[in-house]
């Protein structure tokens, strides 16, 4: 596994990093070399371009790119490659972004973040430690069943968004689809051990775990949020409320990885 670096965000000390927002008409998604053609615009000035950002396509709607590229010592032709790049017929806007500071560019021109349409929010980990132990630090122990009901409620409004993307009742593929999204949005690296919908029950292995690797050489399993997260995919799979979810393995500890075991009670 490598990490990936997200954002549409360049820094880079001693540059002068220019971006380049261009929308582009719907139909280049059927047009092969619509990016080289884009690109050339920049290698034909000998121009780098230091990082490239590019919207999910979505069928009749416009795509979305950044082109961060390297003008140190020649920023005077900043406008002159504007001008080039709205000359393209499949080029519906373009938009210089300049640099906050030294190094340094961030895109101000896209907002919200959405993911299928929805909007979405990152947190970086200073904001994270406080939504996890800043306030279990305040609130003691009893903040630990808050983190699991909250993962609940997520839990089971994930499983239906889930099941809208799959567009079956398939287990198999709304469980390969539960995986990705854990993975692709940055909460760990989830793989279902066992699966059995007719027992209603399942074992789950997380590693990475966002929440869990906060702790350092605890005693106890510390998977509050993510217990509960799971605990409400599974309310949802399984069409029950009375279930548990038990942590028998966690990273906190110093295992490999959080292990899951989902049983009903009734």
């Amino acid at each position: 596994m490598y990490s990936y670096e997200i954002g549409r965000i360049v820094y880079l000390r001693g540059k002068r990093i220019y971006g380049f927002y261009v929308r582009l008409s719907p139909h280049v998604l059927e047009t092969p070399g619509i990016l080289v053609k884009l690109g050339s615009v920049f290698s034909n000035a000998n121009l780098s371009i230091v990082h490239l950002e590019v919207s999910r396509p979505e069928e009749n709607k416009p795509i979305s790119t950044i082109f961060f590229v390297d003008f140190t010592g020649r920023e005077s032709e900043v406008s002159k490659i504007l001008d080039v790049l709205k000359t393209f017929d499949f080029v519906e806007h373009v938009k210089i972004l300049e640099p906050q500071h030294n190094g340094l560019t961030i895109d101000t021109v896209l907002f919200p973040l959405t993911l299928f349409g929805e909007r979405i929010i990152m947190f970086r980990l200073p904001a994270i430690k406080a939504l996890i132990l800043g306030l279990k630090e305040r609130m003691g122990e009893a903040y630990s069943s808050i983190l699991y009901q909250i993962g609940m409620e997520i839990g089971e409004r994930v499983f239906k968004s889930h099941m809208n993307l799959a567009g079956t009742s398939d287990v198999d593929v709304i469980a390969r689809i539960c995986e990705a999204l854990f993975q692709a949005v940055g909460y760990g690296i989830l793989k279902f051990i066992y699966l059995n919908p007719e027992l209603k029950e399942s074992k789950v292995r997380v590693w990475n775990s966002f929440e869990c690797e906060l702790y350092e050489e605890s005693k106890q399993p510390r998977g509050y949020l993510v217990s509960g997260m799971l605990a409400g995919w599974h309310t949802g799979l399984f069409k029950t409320k009375y279930l548990s979810v038990k942590e028998k393995k966690c990273i906190a500890m110093g295992d490999p990885y959080c292990e899951f075991v989902v049983q009903t009670y009734i």
